[in-house]
């Protein structure tokens, strides 16, 4: 992981990023149990209308979110 992140990952960061991702795979594996879609990298759909927002957009669901991204430093706010 190191060698791709621009900040070092600790071992406590990995294991905690390990527990992540075992969360979203439970989560995801829930969402879309019996469906036969793969959610290894990530989920893709559309956004429902919402209030008075219309919806259509698309929406997606990552197993790394921005938090675990920005502190790796591969997402940063500008």
């Amino acid at each position: 992981m190191n060698s791709i992140s621009p900040t070092e990952v600790t071992k406590k960061n990995f294991e905690d990023l390990q527990n992540a991702y075992q969360i979203y795979c439970k989560n995801a594996d829930k969402a879309v149990k019996g469906m036969n879609i793969d959610y290894t990298y990530g989920l893709q759909g559309v956004a429902e209308k919402w209030v008075d927002m219309e919806g259509g957009a698309t929406q997606f669901v990552t197993p790394i979110n921005g938090i675990w991204l920005e502190k790796f430093g591969v997402l940063i706010q500008g």
